[in-house]
């Protein structure tokens, strides 16, 4: 197994990684979005070894720290989304529920994070990635609105403006 230490080569990789299955990007959502299932993911906890280097044991414990907090904002605002979801995680949802879910929220950043990549050294807070419904199916990304790196464990504000965006498209 190959360890990326930097941060910026693992955030192009990731950036490659997903492009490679994307088939198509389309603005907005997806028109059968309240006939399928969407997944919402929440972040894991990172192991932390102490073999780390001091920098990253403490990157990981304040991840570590976020990580429960902005999985109960999801929790709590997921409510608030008026068709069929799942609450899952990055670890098992592609073996798992891949088969019987058609979407999944999902952003760069939210995905480098879980996969422990330091963004706020990499990137300046004022990039914006965009936040976008995958098609499990078809490799599309729904694109929808962008957020920067300081607000990606802000779960509360994400699902906000997804769930109003939901409700306009569809006369919730």
């Amino acid at each position: 197994m190959i360890i990326i230490r930097n941060s910026a080569c693992t955030l192009m990789l990731l950036f490659f990684a997903s492009n490679l299955y994307s088939q198509k990007e389309i603005k907005g959502l997806p028109s059968n979005l309240d006939k399928e299932t969407i997944i919402f993911l929440e972040y894991e906890l990172l192991p932390i070894d102490e073999t780390m280097s001091a920098p990253v044991r403490s990157m990981y414990k304040v991840r570590n720290n976020n990580a429960p907090v902005s999985n109960a904002q999801l929790n709590e605002q997921a409510k608030e989304y008026p068709f069929k979801y799942v609450i899952s995680n990055r670890s098992v949802y592609k073996d798992s529920l891949a088969s019987t879910c058609r979407y999944v929220l999902e952003n760069e950043y939210m995905e480098a994070y879980n996969n422990g990549v330091n963004l706020n050294y990499e990137i300046n807070s004022v990039s914006e990635s965009p936040m976008y419904i995958l098609d499990l199916k078809t490799g599309d990304k729904y694109k929808l609105f962008g957020i920067n790196a300081g607000e990606t464990y802000y779960y509360t504000g994400i699902m906000k403006k997804f769930v109003k965006t939901v409700k306009k498209e569809y006369n919730q």
